[in-house]
């Protein structure tokens, strides 16, 4: 759905201030400072419009923003936040306990959770009450960007665990509001939906190293290649085209580029060794050098995308 006009139409306190009429309401959970603004302005595609803040505890009434007048986000205000009064708190949760229990327009909730840690008692105490109401819920797990998409699959099976997941009322995904990522297993995004260009662009980066690898293990065989070049070309070598299986079957993404970096090093001092000993052009070892540093480059933004 395109939106195109959302407008943040009152912060409401109690009942009597929610928005007349019959539109269906989509509420926003969550511990303070876990995204909740972030993800409601990825979701209109509005930068600011809810605000977000580096202020845990700040929003403190219900913001309801109306999608071009046919939905209704709410932005509920942060539970969990320490520094706020005891008596702030309980007037909070009775604020949300009143909108979440009676609104007739709620059709559903997204309840927000740190991806990079286990779900809160908070998160518990609130994913039970919204089970006990019979409310439909969304597990966004945020701040996806922050864990490796390798681990996906354990961020899930944690929070599901710990939560004690309901499949038939409630759904998970993972998000980041930075890199937006969406992952949710029963639609088969998980990490593909982050990832097909990514894999994409790192199998195409191996499948470079594999044939240079093989190029270099066909020059070490020539004739012309002295003792020290053939026995540092043919460890070079192997241990590119090592490297490279073990990256396209994804086992050990970090022995991978170190077994390529080794891979590197052998087959460059094995290039120079043979440039002392033959009239190979200095233009020759200044292409092959950049070629290899531009393939490096590439392998390191990879890497560092996967960490």
């Amino acid at each position: 759905m395109k939106i195109t006009n959302p407008k943040l139409i009152i912060s409401a306190v109690s009942k009597k201030q929610y928005p007349a009429g019959n539109l269906s309401e989509i509420a926003f959970v969550g511990r303070s400072n876990v995204g909740k603004s972030s993800l409601i302005n990825t979701l209109i595609e509005r930068n600011g419009l809810a605000h977000t803040s580096g202020q845990p505890g700040k929003t403190q009434t219900l913001n309801f923003y109306n999608l071009d007048e046919k939905l209704f986000f709410v932005d509920v205000p942060g539970y969990g936040y320490a520094k706020v009064s005891k008596a702030q708190r309980e007037q909070f949760g009775s604020m949300v306990e009143e909108y979440l229990s009676s609104r007739d327009q709620l059709k559903g909730v997204i309840s927000l959770i740190d991806a990079r840690h286990e779900p809160t008692e908070d998160d518990k105490l609130m994913y039970n009450w919204l089970e006990y109401y019979q409310v439909p819920i969304l597990i966004v797990a945020t701040k996806a960007d922050k864990v490796a998409s390798g681990k996906f699959n354990a961020v899930e099976s944690q929070i599901k665990k710990t939560l004690k997941f309901n499949s038939t009322t409630s759904s998970l995904i993972l998000f980041s509001a930075i890199k937006k990522i969406w992952c949710q297993r029963n639609l088969e995004l998980d990490r593909r939906t982050s990832g097909v260009t990514r894999m994409t662009d790192a199998m195409i980066i191996w499948i470079l190293i594999a044939v240079y690898g093989v190029l270099m293990l066909l020059t070490s065989l020539s004739k012309a290649a002295v003792p020290l070049t053939k026995f540092f070309g043919f460890l070079g070598s192997f241990a590119l085209i090592f490297a490279t299986v073990i990256g396209i079957f994804h086992r050990g993404k970090l022995f991978a580029f170190i077994l390529t970096l080794v891979g590197f090093v052998f087959v460059s001092t094995g290039a120079f060794i043979q440039g002392r000993q033959t009239t190979f052009h200095w233009l020759h070892h200044f292409v092959r050098g950049i070629m290899e540093v531009v393939v490096l480059v590439l392998l390191f933004i990879f890497f560092k995308t996967i960490v």
